[in-house]
């Protein structure tokens, strides 16, 4: 699909081969799809949601950490960071995953997270490879109308 535009009073669609008017059509698309644009400019009134960064790394710290520190619970934050709505440590056999979502989630933000004395005080006995993830990890970073780009922590 290449554009969406009306023919008379119904929805028609455009491909690089032809043009097809339907009765119906209907929208299912990621964040990240240009489909969004073109269902906007129908101008029915849809508007594309809001999105959000996110960041999920899933960590190897080994199962002794991952009980005496983080136990069978998920560890959620709902820390005073302004660019932040959620963060969490979940833990799950040798690993624990760290999800943050936010509006502007990058290497900087999770070095302050991972210094909030909160989340510190979970992770200060961790193996080297969590005490020091600012510098070792790499994140998934989604953002709307971008691809996922591996960014990597300083």
């Amino acid at each position: 699909m290449i554009d969406l535009t009306w023919s008379e009073d119904k929805p028609q669609i455009h491909t690089s081969v032809r043009k097809q008017v339907y009765d119906l059509i209907v929208g299912a698309f990621g964040v990240n799809s240009p489909a969004g644009d073109l269902f906007e400019k129908l101008g029915f009134g849809y508007q594309q949601p809001k999105a959000r960064k996110t960041s999920n790394s899933e960590l190897e710290v080994g199962s002794d950490f991952v009980s005496k520190n983080l136990g069978p619970s998920m560890h959620a934050f709902l820390l005073n960071f302004p660019q932040m709505e959620f963060g969490a440590l979940v833990p799950k056999g040798n690993y624990v995953t760290l999800c943050l979502i936010g509006k502007n989630i990058d290497s900087t933000f999770v070095d302050s997270f991972k210094q909030h004395p909160t989340v510190k005080n979970l992770i200060r006995t961790a193996p080297l490879s969590l005490q020091q993830f600012a510098t070792a990890l790499r994140l998934r970073v989604w953002e709307k109308r971008r691809n996922p780009t591996e960014t990597g922590l300083s």
